[in-house]
């Protein structure tokens, strides 16, 4: 998609007119496993808890492909 490592791209899952805003974190290098990764955060205070982490796992998979 043409960005560069550690941008993210905000985007828009739309399924019969329910969007649902998500992150797009590119690979650092283009790869071809066949394969993604979709993290889901948890809903109410865990969210909180948990954001830091999620955004560094996004990161590090990103980073290695």
């Amino acid at each position: 998609m043409g960005f560069a490592e550690g941008q993210i791209e905000p985007i828009y899952f739309d399924r019969q007119g329910h969007p649902l805003f998500g992150c797009y974190h590119a690979p650092a290098h283009v790869s071809m496993r066949g394969c993604a990764a979709l993290l889901c955060y948890p809903i109410g205070h865990e969210y909180l808890q948990f954001h830091r982490s999620y955004r560094q796992l996004a990161r590090h998979l990103a980073a290695s492909g």
